[in-house]
């Protein structure tokens, strides 16, 4: 990738260069090629998403979870074991999982940002809308293999011809593990319609490669 001469609009401190890293839909977006110079904001939400894609979960996930077991443990005379070894059944097949590309969608979020955005700063309600912007404007296997952020996920081109059905059962794989986290929650239908709102893997529609 060749350094660029037409910046952001945000000032870049002395000393730091960013790069074009792709063009999605005629949007640039770039990434500092030196980690080091990316703003501590940044980095650490960077960090965080590469913690979830490491435990193969989401933080809203794990805290779901966590809700569940609360109310299941909340009685001490109406404890169902049934419904415990469910749950964690569930936690433990995701760490099967290779990998969820929701995640890597959030990484490349904060890892790549285009002309708009403050390089060292990330707003989430913005990188989600980069987000949607990709699903809809991109196959999910143009995206992860067509742009840097396979350099990203050591392994992600091994299963390339896989991808797009590997993407649609671990979509099934997460419905059902919030309907049954949900299942468990007093108060869990706006927990469940938010997931079931929130964008498709693949977005809205498909494009060929």
């Amino acid at each position: 990738m060749k350094s660029i001469f037409r910046r952001p609009a945000h000032q870049l401190r002395p000393g730091h260069k960013i790069e074009l890293a792709f063009t999605a839909n005629g949007i640039d977006y770039y990434h500092f090629p030196d980690v080091l110079s990316m703003g501590f904001e940044r980095a650490l939400t960077a960090l965080s998403f590469y913690e979830e894609l490491r435990m193969r979960t989401t933080r809203e996930y794990l805290e779901a979870h966590c809700r569940a077991m609360r109310e299941i443990l909340a009685d001490p005379k109406k404890i169902d074991v049934y419904r415990i070894s469910i749950l964690n059944k569930n936690l433990q097949d995701r760490l099967g999982l290779i990998v969820e590309p929701e995640i890597v969608y959030k990484l490349a979020a904060v890892m790549y940002f285009d002309q708009t955005e403050d390089p060292y700063r990330y707003d989430f309600a913005y990188g989600q809308k980069k987000i949607e912007r990709w699903k809809k404007d991109l196959s999910l296997k143009s995206f992860f293999l067509s742009t840097p952020i396979k350099n990203l996920i050591p392994g992600l081109d091994s299963f390339e011809e896989n991808l797009e059905n590997y993407s649609e059962v671990v979509k099934v794989l997460n419905d059902k593990m919030w309907e049954t986290i949900s299942s468990q929650l007093s108060d869990s239908l706006p927990l469940l319609e938010s997931v079931r709102k929130s964008p498709s893997l693949n977005g809205s529609r498909r494009r060929s490669n």
